[in-house]
């Protein structure tokens, strides 16, 4: 059965109306996205780090955490970063399981919208696995996946210099991945932000808006 469902899968995707999936994008900004907050300690100092350099970023966040931390999570929007979701759990879900792929995705939809007061159909997964309920969803516009093309590795490393050099792999367009609870970002975010803008690449948040 795997293999029909990745047969699926692949005919799905080459079907989707474009920016229904979302990996990498034009231009000259780039995309720093952060995953699994909001974290009670580390997100607060990532946000002071990207107001000092007067940029902006993508926060997906799990339903769980929004909950617990629910001040941080409107901290996010009134600086004017863009909230997503990450998933209620972080759960790895089975390849068909439709109610659980809606779940996920709804619950934490719908705490964002009640405690930071913003809606959303940016989503992404937990570890970037799609599900063909996922691409379903996405056909009809009820969701819109956003994954990345430059992965920071900060989830696999506590090297500052490691994180440095992937983020010197971003070219225009590229979707930075990092998480919140790792200390080495937090201390190669302004590097890394300083970096960039030297190379007319500018620091961007994601939107809602596919043209965005």
């Amino acid at each position: 059965m795997p293999h029909v469902a990745s047969a699926l899968k692949a005919l799905a995707l080459s079907l989707l109306p474009r920016g229904s999936v979302v990996q990498k994008k034009r231009g000259d900004r780039v995309y720093l996205t952060f995953d699994d907050g909001p974290h009670p300690e580390n997100t607060p100092r990532l946000l002071d780090a990207l107001k000092a350099s007067c940029a902006k970023a993508t926060f997906f966040v799990q339903g769980l955490c929004v909950v617990r931390y629910p001040a941080v999570a409107r901290r996010i929007v009134e600086e004017g970063h863009t909230i997503a979701g990450h998933s209620w759990s972080h759960r790895r879900l089975p390849q068909w399981a439709f109610r659980g792929a809606w779940d996920e995705f709804d619950r934490t939809r719908e705490v964002i919208r009640e405690v930071a007061g913003v809606e959303t159909i940016l989503y992404r997964p937990p570890f970037g696995w799609i599900t063909l309920p996922m691409l379903a969803y996405a056909a009809a516009g009820r969701m819109r996946l956003i994954l990345w093309s430059v992965d920071s590795d900060d989830d696999r490393t506590r090297s500052e210099e490691t994180i440095l050099a992937k983020g010197r792999q971003v070219q225009g367009g590229d979707i930075f991945l990092c998480h919140d609870d790792n200390e080495a970002i937090l201390e190669a975010v302004p590097a890394l932000l300083c970096e960039w803008r030297a190379r007319g690449l500018e620091p961007s948040a994601l939107s809602d808006d596919e043209s965005n």
